[in-house]
């Protein structure tokens, strides 16, 4: 399914992506992403509650960097000698072809951001975290570091019909992000509706939204939902960069294109269980 975004100063074609476990390169760029779901297990690592022998995914080759989020907007650039575990923060930019960007999610939005330069983003993206700026703020350091034409894509997010919201903080996002990020749940109830939050805040900050997973995570019982049951455990959002410009390589073998999304149907996964000093 393809709906039309016209807000802003960006028009796109905005792709509707299943569910599944599938890994998608962004548009014209070097990157990858991939959502996790709770068929793959809790993705946290031991030291924010994972399981130590959890079957924790990353791409091959590459060191999973995590944050301990906050719901604010701070931004961590992972450059030089990267030896940190758990930084606070929301969102994690990088240009290295080295490590795997990792965001845990069990209702909040997913982002994944990319440039053609290899610059890229993964976002913890809650509502708080929105009116914070965390969308704008990563831009800003993705730009720092040489991206230009910046595109995304959301990953599975609780939505509307599952959100509900009180009427003053619905007026302070709406006055924040526009209209359309008000809406009703199931039972006519105020909701905020979260993919339209996101999507209001890259539009904003001048970001191709290209696609979405379209399943809410607290009405599927294939994701963790925090609103849903009070889960602790977390799926994950995985971002990284190919180690090759030119054409595909070997790890993104088998793929079909939807127009400027690549699906991936190979994956170059290595289990996570022992991440180690650069996880």
């Amino acid at each position: 399914m393809i709906s039309e975004s016209t807000a802003g100063a960006v028009s796109t074609s905005i792709i509707d992506l299943p569910a599944s476990s599938s890994i998608y390169r962004l548009g014209a760029t070097p990157v990858l992403a991939h959502w996790t779901a709770r068929h793959d297990g809790d993705q946290r690592p031991p030291e924010i509650g994972g399981e130590d022998d959890g079957g924790r995914v990353c791409p091959s080759g590459r060191s999973r960097v995590w944050l301990r989020q906050v719901h604010g907007s701070g931004v961590v650039r992972v450059d030089g000698q990267w030896d940190q575990v758990g930084v606070e923060g929301d969102a994690l930019v990088t240009a290295r072809e080295d490590v795997c960007l990792a965001i845990f999610v069990a209702d909040c939005a997913p982002v994944a951001l990319a440039s053609p330069e290899g610059v890229l983003a993964a976002v913890h993206a809650g509502w708080r975290g929105l009116m914070a700026g965390v969308i704008e703020t990563t831009v800003a350091a993705m730009a720092s570091m040489g991206a230009t034409r910046i595109v995304g894509a959301v990953g599975p997010c609780v939505h509307p019909e599952c959100y509900e919201f009180s009427e003053m903080e619905l007026r302070s996002v709406a006055e924040r992000l526009g209209d359309g990020v008000v809406a009703t749940t199931v039972s006519s109830r105020p909701a905020l509706d979260l993919p339209a939050a996101v999507a209001s805040a890259l539009d904003a900050s001048g970001v191709a939204l290209l696609a979405q997973v379209g399943e809410c995570t607290a009405c599927s019982g294939s994701y963790f939902s925090h609103r849903r049951e009070g889960s602790v455990e977390r799926q994950a959002m995985l971002v990284w960069k190919q180690g090759c410009r030119a054409g595909l390589p070997a790890e993104t073998a088998g793929v079909h294109m939807t127009k400027e999304i690549v699906m991936v149907d190979h994956h170059p996964w290595v289990s996570s269980s022992h991440e180690g000093a650069r996880t």
